[in-house]
């Protein structure tokens, strides 16, 4: 079974991905399968022609490509083009069973009928801006990653379950035991 967790910038995506790794299940992050394609030449060399001047002394300057992807919609859509079919292709091959996966662009890669079940984490837009604001992110441009990103109500039809990720982390623990218990009751009698 393949499990995508999905939801906006500082919704706590990356949280819950947390909580069910130490319940002991497989874990994979797009955003992590992306880094991992930063040290593979041939992705750099792909982005190198699409996006000249990001490539610098054989690395990829992350701010700027964040820069120009989050002000140019075409540009966006350049890398999502390049980046979300070798990006399927790594998830696609892993066979744990159970597996989850953190996808936030799981629609815009056109992912989700990859996956059995899709939770949907999302968090009231203030905690969502202050979790944002806790890693750094300029305030401006968070704001046009939440913009650049499907909303809640976009995602929801997608989506077999809903976690809001308003309170403490002890419930948020909580209820993501619940829900990995309810996601895997058919197929491990053991949990």
């Amino acid at each position: 079974m393949k499990i995508a967790i999905i939801g906006g910038i500082g919704s706590g995506k990356s949280t819950v991905l947390g909580i069910v790794r130490e319940l002991g299940f497989a874990v994979r992050s797009a955003d992590e399968i992306n880094n991992e394609l930063l040290s593979d030449k041939q992705y750099l060399r792909l982005l190198g022609a699409a996006f000249p001047d990001v490539i610098v002394e054989g690395k990829v300057d992350r701010d700027n490509l964040r820069a120009q992807i989050f002000t140019d919609k075409a540009k966006r859509l350049m890398l999502n083009n390049i980046a979300h079919p070798l990006i399927k292709r790594r998830i696609a091959v892993i066979d744990d069973d159970p597996l989850f996966v953190e996808i936030p662009l799981i629609i815009e890669s056109n992912m989700h009928e990859d996956f059995d079940e899709i939770i949907l984490v999302r968090s009231k837009m203030r905690k969502r801006l202050k979790r944002i604001k806790q890693r750094k992110y300029m305030k401006g441009m968070a704001m046009k990653v939440i913009r650049a990103q499907m909303s809640d109500k976009k995602l929801l039809p997608y989506s077999s379950i809903v976690v809001n990720n308003d309170g403490t982390l002890d419930e948020l623990k909580q209820i993501v035991k619940e829900v990995v218990d309810y996601l895997l009751k058919d197929t491990n009698t053991d949990l």
